[in-house]
């Protein structure tokens, strides 16, 4: 019902804090898929029994990138989990559009080059009051950018999806910390504080300001 650590210090160095999210593997919300590649463009099994929102691909004996889909950026474009860079259109990652029942991966080295190699996808729904992957276009002002989600988020990433040269950082919120605490999936860097004017979660979604 859980799960334990050893003394790693990435899991449990002595006095220091640690947040994990733990995301339940059931239809119309999150899957987990480990499949080997063929290094052209082949279609995988899944079992959310609804169209991904958000897919992480990540192959799991090659260092490279962790390639990411979202619905808002369609198939033809992919973004990098572990880099700052803009949505990009150049890398054949996806080819088409996931189903409710399998998405594709093309030739990319991100999502399925290596023959014979390993991936693991990580793929969320986007259901009505459980889940939610959208988009929102920024304001850049103090006022108040409501963004609804049609329930009370727990854990929420942020990632600018262009501009990358203004600092587009994976930054990820969540409801066992304070509103004022982030983390940033792109680097290895402890949270940062000091933002509680920046981002609150709401009943509805949450709220951004600068």
């Amino acid at each position: 019902n859980g799960f334990e650590t050893g003394n790693s210090a990435q899991t449990n160095n002595t006095g220091d804090n640690y947040v994990a999210w733990n995301f339940r593997a059931a239809p119309g919300f999150f899957d987990v898929v480990k499949y080997t590649a063929t290094g052209s463009t082949q279609e995988y099994a899944h079992n959310l029994g609804s169209v991904p929102g958000f897919m992480i691909v990540k192959s799991l004996v090659e260092e490279v990138d962790w390639a990411v889909y979202h619905k808002d950026l369609g198939a033809s474009q992919y973004l990098t989990l572990n880099s700052t860079v803009a949505a990009e259109s150049a890398n054949p990652a996806w080819v088409n559009e996931p189903t409710d029942n399998e998405f594709t991966v093309g030739g990319a080295y991100t999502t399925g080059g290596y023959a014979g190699k390993e991936y693991i996808a990580y793929l969320f729904a986007d259901t009505p009051g459980l889940i939610k992957c959208g988009s929102y276009t920024g304001t850049g002002s103090a006022s108040p950018n409501v963004v609804s989600t049609g329930f009370e988020p727990q854990w929420v990433m942020l990632k600018r999806t262009n501009e990358p040269d203004l600092g587009g950082n994976w930054v990820i919120m969540d409801a066992a910390r304070t509103n004022d605490s982030k983390l940033k999936a792109n680097t290895s860097e402890a949270e940062s504080t000091g933002y509680s004017s920046d981002f609150e979660f709401t009943n509805d979604g949450f709220t951004l300001t600068t």
